[in-house]
Formats: structure tokens, C-alpha cells, sequence
């Protein structure tokens, strides 16, 4: 919530409603000392300075402008700092002291700069941290590649494997069969062998019988 009220602040102050801007400043600036949040408070603090300023209040400017550089120190953030010195800048710039307005905006400046070439150099680790996590994404599609071909293969052999098996059962049973038809032909010839042998005994042996009686009788 102290953010917002920073915000309608900042609002009112662009709309050069000044009154409004100092109310919600304020506001601002109470709430973040009764939560302890610091860094909006030095906000808080840059807004009524720049407010105090504009409408000539400069050493109430000046006073809360000191406050909100020893919170930024005290915090050591570079962006809070660079906001301190561009509202001091402001300042001197309006109480007629050029050098020291020119010596505050020469630092945010500095300070800027700093700010954007930390932000490059974090651009510069996320992509090589990007394109590090691409490679790596890269390396596993490349093996779950590999490791689909390969069982691919394995179960290409299998299949060849189970086909190969199937075609052997597949003969054996067709020999076995045809095996089994060629014994039981065989054993059915040799049984109509054996009879036959059987009967033509029979037959000699009834008409060595007849001749004997003939021969007898």
C-alpha cells in the first residue's frame, strides 16, 4: 500500500498538484516506517524533497533528501542512491549551486551506467545460461533419439527372433504330422501284409487237408 500511495504521488506531482503529491508522500513515507520497509520510505522521501523543492521549500528538500541518502547508503542500493543524487541535482540546481548540482547529476550518472552494465552482463549470463540449457536439451533429444533406434533394433531382432521360432514350430509340426501319417501307413501295410501271409497260410494249409482226405478216403 505504500507503494501505491508513492505512485499517486508521483501522479499528482507530474499533474503539478502539488498539495496532493506532498499528501500521499507523506502517507507513503508513515506507512513505511510503521512496517519497516525502508526502501520505500526513501522513496517516500525523494518524492517530498522534489516536491518541497519545486515549490521553493528548499531547505525541507534538502533535509528529507539527506534522509532518504542515508537510507539508500545504509540499504547500499544502487538505484535508490542514483534517485537520491538526481533529486539532490535537482535541488542545487534550484537553489542556484550549479557545481554541486552538476557534481550529483555527473554521480547518478555514473551510477546509471553502472546499473545498465550490470543489467548486460546479466542479459550475457542468461543467454549463455539459455543456450547452455539448449545444448543440454539438445544432448537428451539426441540420446532419447539414440535410445529409440537402438530399441527399434532390439525389438526388431526379437520379432525376427519370434518369426524364425514360429517358422521352426511351424515345419516340426508339419513333419511331425507328415511322420505320423507315414507310420501309421506303413503299420496299416504291414498289418494287410500280415494278413495276407495269414490267409494264403490258411488257404494252403485247408488244401493240403483236402488233398490228404482225397488221398485217404
Amino acid at each position: 500500500l505504500s507503494t501505491v500511495f508513492t505512485s499517486i504521488g508521483n501522479v499528482h506531482y507530474k499533474g503539478s498538484r502539488y498539495d496532493q503529491a506532498r499528501h500521499y508522500y507523506l502517507k507513503s513515507d508513515s506507512l513505511a516506517v510503521s512496517l519497516g520497509y525502508w526502501p520505500q520510505q526513501a522513496e517516500a522521501l525523494v518524492g517530498l524533497a522534489r516536491t518541497e523543492s519545486t515549490t521553493g521549500n528548499h531547505n525541507k528538500a534538502l533535509s528529507y533528501a539527506i534522509q532518504a541518502r542515508n537510507i539508500a547508503f545504509d540499504m547500499n542500493t544502487p538505484l535508490l542512491i542514483k534517485n537520491v543524487y538526481e533529486v539532490l541535482s535537482y535541488i542545487y540546481t534550484n537553489t542556484g549551486e550549479p557545481e554541486k548540482a552538476l557534481s550529483y547529476f555527473q554521480q547518478a550518472v555514473q551510477i546509471e551506467k553502472e546499473i545498465l552494465n550490470q543489467g548486460a552482463l546479466h542479459q550475457i549470463y542468461n543467454l549463455e545460461i539459455r543456450e547452455l540449457s539448449n545444448q543440454r536439451e539438445i544432448q537428451r533429444l539426441e540420446l532419447e533419439h539414440q535410445q529409440l533406434l537402438l530399441n527399434r533394433s532390439r525389438a526388431r531382432t526379437i520379432i525376427v527372433s519370434l518369426i524364425f521360432v514360429s517358422v521352426l514350430i511351424i515345419l516340426f509340426m508339419v513333419y511331425y504330422v507328415y511322420m505320423t501319417k507315414v507310420r501309421n501307413r506303413q503299420k496299416q501295410e504291414l498289418n494287410e501284409a500280415k494278413l495276407d501271409v495269414m490267409k494264403k497260410r490258411a488257404q494252403i494249409t485247408l488244401e493240403a487237408e483236402i488233398t490228404e482226405r482225397k488221398r485217404l478216403g
